[in-house]
């Protein structure tokens, strides 16, 4: 991290426009009127904070990098520095009305690459009190290190090993590195090469520089690109330059070496701080030979709990071995390329070990207790088309040096795992999502029902409505804001109001009032669609509250088998991204059958599962983006390898009809049915009666993708004739 002097860059004016001034009056109504309105939430402009105008101004400022972690990027996210909302402290806490006035503020925004901007979120702890909305920030005394506060670069707070690791030498130092992740193995990589550059110029100079010269200006040239603020990861470079410096006892011209330092050195913050640390080796040892604090979902400490809530939980890597139908398979969670945290999505006909996937990764991150607590035979689960006798499962997390495992055998029904507890929050919920009836009970070992129902599709789903629609578990303020959520899940405008009510029978119920009578709808009265998605969400949101201050921030994995069941068409469409947008930093595992489920996925994000020619289970993940291609296209693509969308007997008789009107020689029976089938698909349209070839041009194009694409005909013994005479056709229709 290095000094970043605001003032040498102006603002950009788009934040003084009337656009902007209007934009800012809105933000204050909304919140200096908010109690009036429930269940609403101000959603920012994000055309205004995505501006080229003020893009182009911070890439400028902070010379094209992160602010934070010195990488060079190719598409900044423009980062609050003090979050919109929902500011989160150490321990988990959270202040939901920070700092809401510094959204369009020029002081506030800066550039960040999408790791450090996920890793941060909303985590901006302080020392003490914040301030409020009429004091100055500069009254407060954050933990992370502000790159634009030239009081934060008086004091040393970090120090860089030779290998390249990041290491806090304050308290401020070692926040800053944990909540940014500072330490990814990316950064260190690059770091290290930085170190071995500098120490080869340092070393060039002390042995070669006799007089200025060629050689002078070719290594100062060197240097001074070194620790450009432009360049990557200045400090480190800074650092190092010192470091080999200081260490030289051997050098050609001492007085012209001492020159050449203080040319390259002489205007950089770093080189000259107020209070100066004296590092002995003792100490430095000490700072890298302390072990991280791994999370943990039992936080008995305060810094059990400060480890939690400063680390990104998400999925890097599931690694499987004889687990059912699987004997081996690797699947390298997506690295997303946009601004919302990365699914991956499942795809592959039945059998080819999808849910297999969702319930080895459940049982994984249960822990120990919490797997063995589901009743499951741990022997039943080894794959019974190996000679193995033992098998396992890892998942590796960010934030935790060792992966999770799983392990099982055929000698015993017990799972054993690495840990007893959870490390995360977990959910996990099979193809039947059914709300558990009132007189059911509830399991005894914690949160095992969260994960039951995806091991036996007749274990209910906790009884939800009762939690939700009780003011003595979920307070007015948090069942507004899940309010929010639920229309923006059931596709409902904002002026329909959810509310709940005590019945007479004692037990309190929700509804959803959509039009003007009286009474609202019961959720249990809903069809089965919109109740499964309705549980499956606020037992989401329930699980996370548990842990949480708010849901919008909480971090953690569900698993969801089959997504789009009981879904209409049109919720379909929009599921997975309403999920995102209502859990926006949570890791979500899932499969489905269903294209239109798709749509909200993003380039990387599908693996596609299939059996091999030794009918083992692999995954194809270098797919097109299905944001790129039509409904038709998916269906007709790898995804899902159909070769039309066609009903089946529609499909043989196209496949018939180009059949026969591809033989250069039919005979007179072969022309009769070519005339039969002819007329068959005129009468549905199919086809057109004046078309050359008898097909339209649409379906023509995409049969002809079919059939060359994937080599696809009813009768294999004609397929490459077919192919031949087919191009040929076309080449003379210039197609």
């Amino acid at each position: 991290m290095i000094y970043v002097d605001r003032k040498r860059v102006d603002p950009p004016s788009i934040l003084f426009s009337d656009r902007a001034i209007k934009e800012k009056e809105r933000l204050h109504s909304f919140y200096s009127q908010r109690s009036k309105k429930k269940q609403t939430r101000y959603n920012g402009n994000m055309r205004l904070l995505n501006h080229v105008e003020l893009r182009e101004r911070i890439n400028l400022l902070f010379h094209a990098k992160c602010a934070y972690c010195e990488s060079l990027y190719i598409n900044n996210h423009v980062d609050h520095f003090r979050p919109k909302r929902n500011a989160m402290n150490l321990d988990g806490s959270v202040s939901e009305n920070h700092y809401w006035w510094l959204t369009y503020e020029w002081e506030n925004l800066y550039s960040s690459c999408r790791n450090c901007n996920f890793n941060k979120r909303s985590r901006f702890p302080v020392q003490g009190r914040r301030s409020s909305k009429d004091q100055p920030v500069s009254k407060e005394q954050p933990w992370i290190l502000d790159p634009c506060n030239p009081e934060d670069f008086r004091e040393q707070h970090f120090y860089y090993s030779e290998d390249g690791k990041m290491i806090g030498i304050t308290r401020r130092g070692e926040i800053t590195i944990d909540i940014f992740k500072l330490n990814r193995v990316n950064l260190i990589e690059t770091r290290k090469k930085i170190i071995d550059r500098s120490s080869r110029l340092i070393s060039l100079a002390a042995l070669t520089i006799k007089r200025r010269g060629k050689a002078y200006n070719e290594i100062e040239a060197g240097l001074k690109d070194l620790i450009s603020p432009s360049s990557e990861h200045t400090s480190v470079a800074i650092h190092y330059v010192k470091a080999f410096s200081e260490r030289l006892s051997n050098i050609e011209n001492p007085k012209l070496f001492n020159t050449l330092l203080s040319d390259v050195l002489g205007g950089s913050l770093e080189t000259r701080f107020d209070k100066q640390i004296e590092l002995s080796q003792e100490m430095i040892q000490d700072k890298m030979n302390k072990k991280d604090y791994s999370y943990s979902m039992k936080m008995d400490s305060e810094e059990a709990k400060m480890a939690y809530f400063s680390s990104a939980k998400k999925i890097k890597k599931i690694e499987i071995s004889n687990f059912k139908n699987i004997k081996l398979l690797t699947l390298d969670f997506p690295k997303s390329t946009t601004s919302e945290e990365p699914w991956m999505v499942l795809l592959g006909e039945n059998g080819t070990g999808k849910s297999s996937v969702l319930q080895a990764v459940a049982l994984t991150l249960a822990g120990e207790e919490r797997a063995n607590a589901l009743g499951l035979d741990a022997s039943k689960f080894i794959n019974q088309n190996t000679r193995a006798k033992t098998g396992y499962v890892k998942v590796f997390l960010e934030g935790l040096d060792e992966p999770c495992e799983l392990h099982f055998s055929k000698e015993s029904r017990r799972f054993t795992c690495n840990f007893m507890e959870s490390k995360v929050i977990l959910l996990a919920f099979g193809s039947t999502r059914l709300m558990a009836d009132v007189s059911e009970g509830t399991d005894s070992i914690n949160n095992v029902r969260n994960l039951r129902n995806l091991f036996d599709p007749f274990a209910t789903l906790p009884d939800v409505e009762e939690w939700i629609s009780n003011p003595n578990t979920v307070s007015v303020l948090q069942f507004d804001q899940i309010a929010i959520e639920l229309k923006k899940l059931l596709q409902l405008p904002e002026d329909k109001l959810i509310y709940r009510r005590k019945t007479k029978e004692g037990r309190y119920e929700l509804f959803i009032k959509v039009s003007k009578e009286r009474h609202g709808i019961r959720v249990r009265e809903l069809s089965a669609g919109y109740q499964a998605i309705i549980v499956m969400t606020l037992t989401i949101i329930r699980e996370l509250l548990s842990t949480w201050d708010t849901f919008s921030i909480a971090e953690g994995i569900v698993l969801i088998d089959e997504i789009g069941v009981h879904l209409h068409p049109k919720w379909k469409l929009q599921i997975i991204g309403t999920l995102r947008a209502i859990f926006p930093a949570m890791n979500f595992l899932i499969t489905t059958h269903e294209p239109l489920c798709l749509r909200g996925i993003n380039e990387g994000e599908v693996a596609l599962m299939k059996l091999d020619e030794s009918n083992q289970v692999i995954a194809l993940v270098d797919l097109p983006s299905p944001k790129a291609l039509t409904i038709e296209q998916l269906i007709t693509s790898k995804f899902f390898g159909l070769i039309t969308s066609f009903d089946p007997e529609v499909e043989t008789q196209l496949n018939t009809f180009y059949l026969l009107n591809s033989k250069l020689e039919p005979s007179e029976q072969e022309r009769e049915q070519l005339e039969i089938v002819r007329q068959e698909l005129e009468e549905l349209n199919i086809i057109d009666s004046d078309a050359k070839l008898g097909v339209s041009k649409p379906i023509e194009t995409d049969l002809r993708s079919s059939v060359l694409d994937t080599g696809w005909v009813a009768n294999p013994q004609h397929q490459d004739d077919l192919k031949k005479r087919i191009q040929e056709i076309w080449s003379k229709k210039g197609m």
